[in-house]
């Protein structure tokens, strides 16, 4: 695992150790840990030491759920239903004034249901880009946190 002459392993060595230990399932990698350190060169137990306090801190903080002491923008919040209520609204009326007309002009009728179909989604996706953002808020401000 390294260069023979000097007994110090090559860069490109740990690489490979650290590819090869990111591939290994958790079982694999929990046995070849239980093995210690005195059964691995000093290079390959430190690359597969890390490897499992890595995926230890993973699960660390998928498990940590998020803390929220308020809940905050509650402006927003109200916003986000009323924004969703409307995108329904918009849609039955669509439908019925689309079948209104649909006895008289056909073309009409398909041209108010294209239209507020399209306004129907683009109000919900408009509800929902502020529920992503309120999202990306509190995420920030967990891992923030978390951090200190």
């Amino acid at each position: 695992m390294g260069d023979p002459s000097s007994g110090t392993p090559h860069q490109s060595d740990f690489e490979r150790g650290r590819a090869t230990a990111r591939s290994m399932s958790d079982r694999e990698l929990l046995d070849l840990h239980a093995q210690g350190a005195s059964a691995f060169r000093a290079g390959a137990w430190d690359v597969l030491d890390a490897e499992v306090r890595r995926r230890q801190r993973v699960r660390d903080r998928q498990t940590t759920e998020p803390h929220v002491e308020e809940e905050r923008y509650p402006a927003l919040r109200i916003t986000v239903v009323l924004v969703k209520v409307s995108s329904a609204v918009v849609l039955i009326a669509t439908v019925a004034i689309g079948l209104i007309y649909l006895g008289t002009n056909a073309l009409a009728a398909l041209l108010i249901v294209v239209v507020g179909l399209l306004a129907a989604v683009s109000y919900w996706a408009a509800a929902e880009l502020l529920v992503v953002l309120m999202d990306i808020e509190a995420n920030t401000r967990f891992l923030r946190r978390d951090q200190q």
